[in-house]
């Protein structure tokens, strides 16, 4: 009998003659040996040829129970090939219909809470930025973007402003129109895709005093549209900036970073009845099942308000 530690280099070399990452044998592998150590806590054999489907259901369950349904899909998803290649036709360590993978499931994910920022919390932090430094102006313009196109991070720093430009998207350069009817910033998407979104009153002015204080700062020839002391600021520079002015708001214990303006904004559409397909399109989303989310988190707001609304 051959024991699941045993075949791990064998099993490697077959992964790499593949052509698969490294990144991607090792997650192959980590879930080898997250198996093995599964089997060793509960005493039970590590030869391939006594692992049953029972008992890879169990180490699928107890991982679901132990971190997370995802962790338990991933280490599913990496231990079928294994046990594909055991029964395959050059390994033959095991017979063809001895695959314990087959008719293994996953448990379905538990919802999980998915906190947005209030309204309250959103004006929190726009007044800790009221003032009229370069910075106070910066924050908030960058603020009143982030809550009004819930951008990802990427697409935030991602933005370019020449003032020679102008406004005019036609331009590559410069990534804010504010004088057309809707106002529009472009940020670009996974894979350079430009996106177009309207963004509000209050954001074109907070964007435009933002614009007037940039163009005598001593960094103004740079490229990007948000800059700072040394030039450009990075993602890492903007999460810095939430979490000063969270604390200035007073905000302590909500936790802070850039990916929940998204949900926020996702979430304020749907809450105000807006369709998955107008919230996938404003927010860059080419796959409807990706608003799935936020939807099912909302829907149970809307069902209470719709019911008081009825006044039955």
């Amino acid at each position: 009998m051959t024991t699941l530690t045993a075949l791990e280099t064998s099993y490697r070399r077959q992964l790499r003659a593949r052509g698969l990452s490294d990144a991607t044998t090792d997650n192959y592998l980590r879930s080898l040996r997250a198996l093995v150590a599964w089997l060793d806590t509960n005493g039970l054999p590590k030869e391939v040829e006594q692992i049953t489907r029972h008992q890879l259901q169990d180490f699928v369950l107890d991982t679901a129970d132990n971190t997370s349904a995802a962790t338990a899909r991933f280490h599913l998803g990496n231990l079928r090939p294994f046990f594909g290649w055991l029964c395959s036709d050059e390994e033959r360590i095991l017979p063809r219909d001895a695959n314990s993978a087959t008719g293994v499931r996953c448990p379905k994910p538990k919802p999980v809470a998915r906190p947005t920022f209030t309204g309250d919390q959103v004006a929190a932090f726009l007044r800790a930025c009221r003032g009229s430094t370069f910075d106070d102006r910066r924050d908030t313009a960058i603020i009143r973007v982030f809550a009004d196109t819930g951008v990802r991070i990427s697409g935030l720093v991602g933005m370019r402003y020449t003032p020679d430009a102008g406004h005019n998207l036609e331009n590559p350069a410069t990534d804010v129109s504010l004088d057309t009817n809707p106002p529009l910033v472009r940020f670009r998407l996974k894979g350079g895709k430009p996106h177009l979104v309207p963004v509000s009153a209050a954001t074109v002015g907070a964007v435009d005093r933002y614009l007037r204080a940039r163009a005598s700062h001593p960094k103004a020839a740079n490229p990007a549209l948000w800059i700072g002391r040394t030039g450009a600021i990075s993602g890492p520079g903007v999460a810095k900036m939430l979490k000063k002015r969270a604390h200035q708001a007073g905000l302590e214990g909500v936790r802070v970073h850039t990916h929940r303006w998204r949900r926020t904004r996702a979430t304020q559409l749907l809450d105000a009845g807006a369709s998955a397909e107008t919230v996938a399109e404003l927010l860059g989303w080419s796959d409807l099942s990706m608003v799935a989310t936020y939807a099912s988190e909302s829907r149970q707001r809307r069902a209470w308000n719709e019911l008081r609304n009825l006044q039955l």
